[in-house]
């Protein structure tokens, strides 16, 4: 489930780990790395879909299936 700020999607890490072959473990790592592009408010760090879909194109075509597979369900 996604948070709609300012018409904005956004995914927490367990939304996330629910939408990525990740643990929660390594999300983590990645968004205090940068790897992963986000924002943290209070504890909680928030990724948006356009961050998410930037993410994934460093995966290449097997980043951009599972994007194209959650939004179909």
């Amino acid at each position: 489930m996604t948070i709609k700020i300012k018409g904005r999607e956004y995914y927490l890490i367990k939304d996330l780990v629910e939408l990525l072959p990740l643990t929660r473990e390594s999300i983590g790592i990645y968004l205090r790395k940068g790897v992963m592009k986000g924002v943290k408010i209070g504890c909680r760090w928030m990724v948006s879909e356009k961050n998410l879909e930037a993410f994934l194109d460093i995966g290449g075509h097997i980043g951009r299936k599972i994007l194209e597979s959650h939004r179909e369900s």
